[in-house]
């Protein structure tokens, strides 16, 4: 069975394309699935600016100790909008999935060149 089609997984997926829709309402969200490990949206605004891509870890969507509420909620924090006011790409990666991670903040990312990417860190 794919990953997206676990419950919990599926309802995270749906969150998060609410969630991009809801902040960019004049692009399109295109999707698609990278390998095992990854799933990239690409957002594309009608205006002719340039395309944005968030890539995800899928471990994001099919952790189970990360409830659907959870990510919404850590999804709230985020503020897409300006981060793609300077980068074009962004990740959102889930450090759980080592035994001995660091726990850092929920995101973190910097101010990079519009052409670079920044990484976030689900925690």
């Amino acid at each position: 069975m794919a990953w997206y089609h676990e419950r919990s997984a599926e309802e995270k997926l749906t969150v998060l394309i609410r969630y991009l829709v809801h902040s960019f309402p004049l692009a399109s969200i295109l999707s698609r699935q990278v390998g095992d490990r990854y799933h990239v949206f690409i957002i594309v605004p009608f205006d002719g600016s340039p395309e944005k891509t968030l890539q995800v870890e899928t471990t994001v969507f099919r952790n189970r100790s990360l409830r659907v509420e959870g990510f919404a909620a850590l999804l709230s924090t985020l503020n897409l909008r300006r981060l793609f006011d300077q980068n074009d790409r962004y990740d959102l990666n889930w450090f759980g999935r080592q035994p001995k991670a660091r726990h850092a903040s929920t995101f973190y990312g910097a101010s990079l060149p519009r052409t670079s990417q920044i990484s976030a860190a689900l925690a």
